[in-house]
């Protein structure tokens, strides 16, 4: 009832969230979805226990109906997240996927393996539900029968743990091979659709690509033959008992080491299907330099090549709803969605990097900046610098030119008029260390990722000291990108007809 209510309440506002890339609002603005969510473990839990359904239902309502009352008396919200970074820069996952982790991702550090975070995003916690429901509710009775509800629950959960772990592990084999090259890998990201590897760079050298690329499936079909092997070896034959409520632990372990084989082995395939921009994609990439000795063909090769394995993809999936089997070919058409998001987003982005390759912070930056000092009142601010300037966002810096934060329009305002001029800018600017601040030499394309990934609209310029120098926003850089392709496209139409 209470998942029933969830879904009908609040589907489209979650929809909503997901595509703007925002957090979902049912989890922090009113604690109405979160109170029906409260209720379906509760019920859950009951049920699993061997309650009464008539009595877990009654006291399901109870604690729900509890809790609603208690959020509205108290005012209770659950917290909103801080907005967290992750460059647009991402080298596993379509653009949705990775435009979902840039904006206030909610997610923990839980790890590190070798230097490495590994962090766990909150939509991870569905994924598992959803895995664990299903293998508990299909698979595992089907091939081990005549178990408790218990038993079935046990195993799903088991069976989403170590697939879990067994992405991890793929993510973290990538993740290895590229910190040996030298490549900086800033975190591994478990999440709803599996695992990211964040990294500072790609490889040029197609050598350096393949071992990267092959080293997830590989291990992913290492851990799938190392568990067939203990699935063959220890467990096959044995049929194990059970007896009312006793819980057998070998059919558990036996069903989990099977399903784990069988995931591990559709994990290593699906990641080889030469749909870039995943691993199988840049295989392809890596034999097409090879082939061709030309990274820049290679990788448009490899994204219409993975452009043309989403139609595919979509195709079949529309076959399969069209003969009545909904399920998977909903599944397939969203799969092609995302590999033709990924690709199409992919080469856009690589396309802007190869325009930006030349292009330093130093030629493009503003030096004719206009600033607040941290004794001038808000007031000030408003009126003899906003409302004068124009402007949406103003550094503050000390009377030698130090970089102190930067107080933005919006802050101002929120600032009741009656205190405007006692309070000073320095109470209310966004501090420093929560600034994007780059040097001079430093290259276009990474203070655009910046932006991008702290969604922030500048880049502070400062010297080895300290010191502003200069000022970069979003629209400076897309204008210098812009310039770099006309000139590059007069220079090939003054190249090309020069050869005639």
């Amino acid at each position: 009832m209470e998942f029933a209510g969830v879904l009908t309440a609040i589907a489209g506002g979650i929809l909503r969230d997901v595509f703007a890339c925002e957090i979902l609002a049912v989890f922090f603005k009113e604690l109405y979805a979160s109170a029906s969510i409260a209720g379906v473990l509760v019920i859950y839990v009951l049920y699993v226990v061997g309650v009464d359904l008539s009595l877990a239902t009654i006291t399901d309502i109870v604690a729900v109906i509890s809790i609603r009352l208690a959020a509205t008396m108290y005012g209770w919200n659950l917290p909103k997240a801080k907005p967290n970074t992750l460059p647009l820069h991402c080298t596993a996952f379509p653009a949705l996927i990775t435009r979902v982790l840039q904006n206030r991702r909610m997610s923990i550090e839980v790890a590190k393996i070798k230097g490495i975070p590994v962090r766990l995003h909150f939509t991870l916690l569905i994924s598992f539900f959803l895995i664990s429901w299903t293998l508990a509710t299909h698979l595992m009775p089907q091939h081990f029968p005549n178990l408790t509800s218990l038993d079935y629950w046990v195993m799903g959960s088991f069976g989403a743990v170590l697939l879990f772990v067994s992405i991890l592990l793929h993510e973290l084999a990538h993740s290895v091979v590229a910190t040996k090259y030298g490549i900086r890998v800033r975190r591994i990201i478990l999440f709803i659709f599996g695992g990211v590897s964040d990294m500072d760079e790609e490889p040029k050298d197609f050598r350096k690509e393949f071992k990267m690329a092959i080293a997830g499936p590989a291990t992913s079909f290492a851990i799938a033959g190392g568990l067939a092997l203990i699935w063959w070896v220890v467990f096959q034959g044995h049929t194990g008992t059970t007896g009312g409520e006793t819980l057998s632990i070998v059919l558990i372990a036996k069903a989990v080491t099977f399903y784990g084989a069988i995931s591990n082995a559709i994990l290593g395939a699906f990641n080889l299907i030469p749909a870039f921009p995943f691993d199988g994609g840049r295989v392809l990439r890596a034999g097409l330099v090879r082939w061709k000795g030309d990274y820049e063909t290679a990788t448009r090769i490899a994204a219409k090549v993975g452009i043309a394995m989403s139609y595919v993809f979509m195709g079949f999936g529309f076959a399969l709803m069209l003969t009545g089997d909904f399920a998977s070919g909903l599944w397939l058409i969203l799969i092609g969605w995302f590999l033709h998001g990924g690709a199409q987003s992919y080469m856009s982005q690589f396309e802007l990097s190869s325009t930006l390759s030349g292009v330093r912070l130093q030629d493009i930056m503003n030096t004719d900046m206009i600033s607040l000092r941290p004794d001038n009142t808000v007031d000030d601010a408003l009126e003899d610098y906003f409302a004068v300037h124009m402007k949406s966002e103003l550094p503050v810096i000390d009377y030698n030119g130090y970089l102190l934060g930067m107080i933005t329009l919006k802050h101002a305002l929120n600032i009741p008029e009656y205190r405007r001029r006692q309070m000073k800018v320095e109470e209310v600017m966004t501090p420093l260390e929560e600034l994007i601040i780059m040097r001079h030499d430093e290259h276009a394309i990474e203070a655009l990722k910046q932006m991008a990934g702290r969604h922030m609209g500048k880049v502070f310029i400062c010297d080895a000291d300290g010191r502003l120098t200069g000022l970069v926003s979003k629209t400076d850089v897309i204008n210098a990108a812009r310039e770099t392709r006309k000139r590059q496209e007069t220079l090939g139409k003054i190249s090309r007809s020069a050869a005639r």
